[in-house]
């Protein structure tokens, strides 16, 4: 029999509880047995409070109650009196056991009962358990889709939405940071941040799950507050790289209602999985950061993986699109976002309108229907500083005058900002402008001028000091004195290592100009009939580029590397670029040889790159060199 609202007062009333209590937890706790029966269409016959909605059964874990429920609120006082009297299986996160190739999720229903789950969602197929408290459904996925679709209609804030074939966590995190810091709108504080995610990151999927659990106890409940902090806006984002056709729906099932902003991260490799994803998540900005062959091996062509990414601008309606200037298909995203953006944003570094761009955009002046077009042009000025290098960010409003001008500087800005970046790595610098001209779409419809140059210039004033996080282009000491490793492990594609490899010049001019450079290159996975090539073209890079020494791991590389000097590289020789310098190079196929050699081989002042597919568990050699090494 359906429960009703009488169940609940009824309830509540029997565990001592007053009613206005629980009409604050019914209001508060994100979901509830009403609304989880409205939003996935099934019955729910028990009582339910729940935060969060969680995949992994070793992840479900007791709720902290009067932790949580003093967060939310200071004026319930009775309810610490009254804890013991609550029936606990009521209140705790909800499962949903997804069926996969390998098990079935469901089966660890009674485990996450056990640990603290207040409602298991599983298929038919997984094992059965006895329990009002499990839900038999048709599709698990299903569940999780309904719930995100259910939340997101609840919604009323801004949700920015970011895409692209490197650098979306990164420019993620940062934008979320970035809103997340700001304190006032014309310097005046407003209120404490109650729902604002701190985001953090582990270094390896293998973290111990006690760890694991403490992270998310923070980051679905925010049991931890840090008081004397005031924020403006409060943020959710995305928890890691949780993008995909599962992670997508599972973060919009865990997004509070009363934030003011979402960031979210959208990933692919197929077609049609960043439509699925946006018609979901329903952005009302969306970002791209580039467009490169990542998972080409899963497409026919480079056009394929544009026209895939572009679908992230069909959940659009009247948004906002922000797209780079100087990204393979440039044209081609700006011509798919004008059917459901009323503004696209055009960014990029010193840049010159080339021709083809000037006659595109002329030809829709006459279209009254047409976007509003903002050009972001960016401009790295002259560095006296060692430590920041300082970046002149300009908006301009595109007319015919506009595409007129050859030289962009004889042209009046209708906003401009000044600020500095710490690692001015062409990677960093670009998410840096498009983290600024994502808060610059979200700001343009609500606030005038003033408050919006106030709110950017906070937020930039952050960007300063970001650094990416492990794993993305972050430093670690190595254990051999004055030796940096950039870990830049997470994943790999041609375009992303190349950035890489130029992000790794920059650093040595930083840190200084006598480091020997060394790189090691994991194989790049899913690149199909390229791969071959790819990998070749990485190695010419390398070599060009002026690495003292190379290292490659894997088959792919192996190959490649054996294309080009003979059978004999995996024991190592020296060639000659074309600037007759000198560099050693060797592939390896196990691992331990690869340590033997960094052993003997890795000296005081090295700067080393460590990059490759995720698979390749590249990780492995940071935490060597970081560890280690003697």
């Amino acid at each position: 029999m359906k429960i009703t609202d009488s169940d609940y007062k009824n309830h509540i009333n029997n565990n001592n509880l007053y009613l206005k209590e629980y009409n604050y937890l019914y209001k508060t706790i994100l979901w509830n047995s009403f609304n989880i029966e409205e939003a996935t269409g099934y019955k729910i016959e028990t009582i339910c409070f729940s935060h969060n909605v969680i995949i992994d059964s070793r992840l479900v874990f007791k709720y902290d109650l009067n932790k949580l429920l003093n967060y939310y609120t200071d004026d319930i006082k009775s309810l610490n009196k009254n804890i013991k009297t609550i029936n606990n299986s009521c209140y705790g996160p909800i499962f949903v056991g997804l069926p996969g190739p390998n098990f079935n999720g469901g089966d660890f229903a009674e485990q996450a009962l056990e640990l603290g789950a207040s409602l298991c969602f599983i298929n038919s197929d997984a094992k059965r358990f006895k329990s009002e408290r499990i839900i038999i459904v048709d599709n698990p996925y299903k569940i999780i889709e309904n719930l995100a679709i259910y939340n997101r209609k609840r919604f009323k804030g801004k949700i920015v939405s970011v895409t692209g074939s490197c650098g979306k966590t990164t420019l993620k995190d940062m934008i979320s940071s970035c809103i997340s810091k700001i304190e006032s709108i014309n310097n005046t504080s407003i209120h404490s941040d109650k729902f604002n995610n701190n985001i953090k990151d582990f270094r390896s999927d293998n973290i111990d799950y006690n760890n694991k659990i403490n992270f998310y106890k923070n980051y679905f409940t925010n049991s931890e507050k840090d008081s004397s902090f005031k924020s403006l806006f409060k943020v959710f984002s995305s928890y890691r790289n949780f993008n995909n056709t599962i992670g997508l729906p599972l973060m919009l099932s865990n997004m509070h209602p009363e934030n003011d902003y979402a960031v979210l991260e959208m990933g692919m490799n197929r077609k049609g999985e960043i439509a699925n994803m946006t018609e979901i998540a329903q952005p009302d900005v969306t970002t791209i950061t580039n467009i490169y062959p990542a998972h080409i091996g899963c497409f026919s062509s480079i056009q394929d993986i544009i026209e895939a990414k572009s679908e992230i601008f069909l959940g659009l309606n009247n948004g906002i699109a922000i797209i780079p200037y100087d990204t393979t298909g440039s044209l081609s995203l700006i011509n798919t976002a004008e059917k459901n953006a009323k503004i696209i944003i055009i960014y990029g570094i010193n840049v010159i309108l080339n021709q083809e761009l000037k006659d595109y955009l002329i030809t829709k002046f006459n279209n009254k229907n047409r976007p509003t077009y903002i050009f972001c042009n960016a401009k790295i000025q002259n560095n006296n500083d060692n430590i920041y290098y300082s970046i002149k960010l300009e908006f301009f409003y595109i007319n015919k005058n506009f595409i007129s001008q050859n030289n962009i500087e004889k042209i009046k800005s209708k906003h401009k900002f000044f600020y500095k970046i710490k690692i001015p790595t062409e990677q960093t610098i670009i998410n840096s402008i498009a983290c600024l001209c994502s808060l610059y779409a979200v700001l343009l419809i609500n606030y005038d001028d003033n408050q919006l140059i106030n709110i950017i210039q906070q937020s930039s004033d952050y960007i300063k000091d970001f650094i990416p996080s492990l794993g993305r282009g972050g430093i670690v000491n190595g254990k051999i004195e004055n030796t940096f490793i950039i870990d830049d492990t997470y994943n790999a594609n041609p375009g992303s290592v190349e950035k890489a490899i130029n992000s790794m010049i920059l650093y040595k001019n930083i840190i200084s100009y006598e480091m020997r450079l060394i790189v090691i290159l994991g194989d790049m996975l899913e690149l199909g009939s390229y791969s071959h090539q790819m990998h070749i073209d990485i190695i010419n890079i390398c070599c060009d580029s002026g690495i003292n020494i190379i290292c490659t791991f894997g088959k792919e590389y192996l190959n490649s590397a054996t294309y080009l000097f003979g059978d004999d590289i995996e024991n190592g020789k020296y060639i000659h670029n074309k600037n007759n310098k000198k560099i050693f190079i060797q592939s390896f196929s196990k691992i331990n040889e690869l340590f033997d050699f960094l052993k003997k081989e890795v000296k005081e002042n090295d700067l080393i790159l460590v990059k490759g597919s995720r698979s390749m568990n590249m990780q492995r050699i940071v935490d060597y060199l970081a560890e280690k090494i003697t």
